[in-house]
């Protein structure tokens, strides 16, 4: 017979499932959105990775709130020297993406 302890601890698992689930999804996106500003500014996506730096809340365009997360990637313009990037979400949609000053 299940206790109210075991029932919890599921809904936590379960809980801790589905977010990590849908982080996964909004990574990709990102990943996805990076890539193609990269290739548009003629620069090259590095590894093909990103990193989380940075979670929050934060309003859209509409004045919802919506999960902000911040991604940091790293590319080259010039095959030499490595340089970051950022890109932040708000939800599934990307808010910016932001290139350190580089050669060119």
């Amino acid at each position: 017979m299940l206790e109210l302890s075991d029932l919890f601890i599921i809904a936590v698992l379960a809980a801790s499932a589905a977010y990590w689930w849908k982080a996964r999804e909004i990574k990709e996106r990102a990943l996805f959105s990076v890539k193609q500003y990269c290739e548009k500014n003629t620069v090259e996506f590095l590894d093909e990775s990103l990193v989380l730096t940075g979670i929050g809340f934060s309003k859209n365009v509409r004045k919802q709130w919506k999960l902000r997360r911040t991604y940091r990637f790293e590319f080259s313009s010039t095959g030499e020297y490595r340089y970051y990037g950022t890109i932040t979400m708000l939800g599934k949609q990307t808010s910016s993406i932001e290139l350190a000053p580089h050669h060119v």
